[in-house]
């Protein structure tokens, strides 16, 4: 078998920059991580979560719910 050449990645990650690897499964790894970019992505996601919430609920059950 030959030897498979693979690009250089930007050694980013973010899910929403284009010009990110960004996915998991993507065989550019070198040297990335891998924990920090599950928590970076958690991260962002449960504050898009959360605002999505805080703009929809009205005021009063804000104050009420504990976040």
């Amino acid at each position: 078998m030959g030897a498979i050449d693979l690009p250089k990645s930007p050694n980013v990650f973010h899910p929403e920059k284009p010009s990110a690897v960004g996915s998991r499964n993507s065989l550019a790894q070198e040297n990335r991580d891998q924990q920090k970019e599950v928590e970076q992505l958690l991260h962002e996601e449960t504050n898009k979560v959360i605002h999505h919430i805080g703009s929809r609920l009205p005021k009063e059950v804000l104050e009420r719910l504990d976040v």
